[in-house]
């Protein structure tokens, strides 16, 4: 709709009359100066009619003063462009009510752009491969968009394939292609809706060399309170993939935003926010909080050239970094992944329910899948706690590092992985294997205080190089084995072999076991130094009894020390030992001792 001509034109006298009150009605921004809702008081005052000159006060430039119609039909992108050109640094861009059509915008210096009646910046029809909306060109700078619409659409631009790399980014801060600053540069994004987005609502590259890798050089974001809906799933690459796209020396907050596909998988998915670096032998690590966020259809499968990728995908080096407190409603492929040289990382709080799956689905989805990197890396501290994960395929929470049967070098072992107080049901299905809790390649682990109901194997660690605590864990309708524990190889450089410790306690674990089901285990432990199992609950019904309360393979080189553990239900043997050496005391089996 066409805007009206008192819209277009400005009084500077009226203008400064006007920003007093909106002072008093606490309607400010930039240095001192407000805008009010189209309509008010304010409003009439300060653009009047048409007849005065258009001269804004200089820290606050209306677009439409500079000839931008915001009509839907007319490209307003020189307008517009002239509107940022002429603003001093550090002032406010405006934009009233309307439709504007726009190609590519750039942006060089600290500006604000807002609107208070939620105006609409649209891409034009049919644009060439690779356009941005708003490109910032410069480092050290602050920008910010507030209370704007975003519309890329997608329906009338060039689909990409998997053969190129076509792709429409809405903003778009590459400080590691732009002339070095050494300062911090920031961008904030609230309140804002990014709609029909073709590619990426928001792509950002920091710094990714080693010497600009601190703080003081970092891009500093905010991206809250946003509403991000649509997007391509078929264009190649993990960047290219994403609705939000972080690489390099990035840090901030992503948090209370709400992206939802509102439309079906129609082939491989999408990922929501993805988290990588340019170099993956570079430590230049992002921190970021992800928060409060919700999540609906995101998650991308296996295709060619591209692996898969989680709603939330931290691909590489992410240190300090909070997943806490989102949703995440019918995932494709895996809620949250991460993998490859990163440290110090909380997934907590969060709630994943349900997974999609249709015609063209080739793998089964995951909860929580953090690890496995072939890269350059640190892998330290990773804590995985309070999270509830339901109505799922395969793994419920997975932490899974590397070792030397990996090519290009091995990053090492994961150390100190922490799992607890989560939920995990999944959804059993004949012929597919799940996990409730697989930590792999590993130093230290402890998984206590978990509730995993419905899986394979409940938990399932493997290639341990010192030791592990399972401890207060409830295990229910385990169709296998409640636990699993295999240490680690002989001859790896750098650790001792078969070293690792165990300690097994406190854990109540019950399940049905079927007809079909003829080797059912509650413990099998091989490949370890010493095994203490104390104090844990087995309940067995079904007619089919367990083969054994606890099995070992080879390689158990010290004290199998096993007391007061209490088992009901029918168990063929309680112990079935290859290795090491069993001390055992009072220990029950249907309320009688066993010798």
């Amino acid at each position: 709709m066409k805007q009206n001509e008192s819209e277009v034109k400005i009084s500077r006298r009226k203008l400064l009359g006007a920003a007093s009150t909106a002072a008093v009605t606490g309607l400010m921004f930039g240095s001192g100066v407000g805008f009010a809702r189209q309509g008010s008081g304010v409003t009439a005052s300060v653009y009047g009619n048409a007849s005065g000159d258009c001269c804004p006060y200089p820290n606050a430039i209306l677009v439409t003063c500079f000839g931008a119609t915001g009509d839907g039909l007319a490209d307003d992108t020189a307008a517009i462009q002239s509107a940022i050109d002429a603003a001093a640094a550090g002032s406010t861009v405006y934009f009233p009510s309307g439709t504007y059509i726009v190609t590519s915008l750039t942006i060089g210096k600290s500006i604000r752009f807002l609107s208070y009646d939620s105006a609409t910046i649209k891409f034009k029809n049919s644009l060439g491969q690779r356009t941005v909306m708003f490109d910032i060109q410069t480092n050290g700078i602050d920008v910010s968009f507030e209370n704007m619409i975003f519309d890329g659409n997608k329906d009338n631009q060039i689909a990409p394939d998997q053969l190129n790399r076509l792709y429409y980014r809405i903003v778009y801060w590459s400080a590691r292609d732009r002339a070095y600053v050494n300062d911090k540069s920031f961008l904030s994004i609230r309140k804002c809706k990014f709609l029909n987005t073709p590619s990426n609502a928001i792509f950002l590259i920091g710094y990714d060399d080693a010497d600009k890798a601190d703080v003081d050089q970092s891009l500093l974001i905010k991206i809250e309170d946003n509403y991000f809906e649509k997007g391509y799933e078929n264009a190649p690459g993990h960047l290219d993939t994403s609705v939000i796209a972080i690489s390099g020396n990035c840090n901030g907050i992503v948090s209370d935003n709400t992206f939802i596909k509102n439309e079906p998988i129609s082939m491989y998915g999408l990922g929501a926010i993805t988290i990588t670096t340019a170099d993956i032998a570079v430590e230049v690590f992002s921190s970021l909080v992800i928060r409060n966020n919700l999540f609906q259809h995101y998650g991308r499968q296996t295709t060619t050239g591209v692996g898969p990728i989680g709603v939330i995908d931290f691909y590489a080096s992410c240190e300090n970094l909070l997943i806490d407190g989102n949703r995440f409603v019918d995932s494709y492929y895996a809620a949250i992944k991460g993998k490859t040289n990163s440290r110090n990382c909380i997934v907590t709080n969060n709630c994943i329910e349900g997974v999609l799956i249709n015609e063209k689905s080739i793998i089964k989805s995951f909860g929580i899948s953090i690890g496995r990197g072939t890269y350059f890396g640190i892998y330290d501290k990773y804590t995985v706690s309070n999270n509830i994960i339901k109505k799922i395929y395969g793994n419920g929470i997975e932490v899974i590092g590397s070792n030397a049967a990996f090519s290009p070098a091995p990053v090492g072992k994961i150390k100190d992985v922490l799992v607890t107080g989560n939920s995990v049901e999944v959804i059993a299905e004949p012929g597919t294997a799940s996990y409730g809790v697989l930590v792999q390649h590993f130093e230290n682990a402890v998984i206590s205080h978990n509730i995993l109901k419905n899986n394979d194997r409940a938990i399932y660690c493997n290639d341990c190089k010192v030791g592990a605590v399972i401890t207060n864990n409830e295990l229910f309708d385990t169709k296998k084995i409640f636990i699993i524990f295999q240490g680690f190889n002989n001859g790896e450089t750098g650790y001792p072999d078969y070293n690792a410790d165990l300690i097994v306690s406190n854990n109540l674990m019950r399940t049905t076991i079927e007809p079909d089901n003829l080797k059912f285990w509650c413990f099998y432990f091989e490949k370890l130094s010493n095994v203490a199992s104390t104090g844990n609950v087995v309940r067995i019904s079904g007619p089919t009894a367990a083969e054994n309360f606890m099995r070992t393979g080879a390689h158990i080189l010290g004290n199998l020390s096993v007391h007061q553990n209490l088992v009901q239900g029918a168990v063929s043997a309680y112990f079935a030992v290859i290795s090491g050496a069993v001390t055992q005391t009072q220990n029950l089996h249907n309320g009688v001792i066993v010798h």
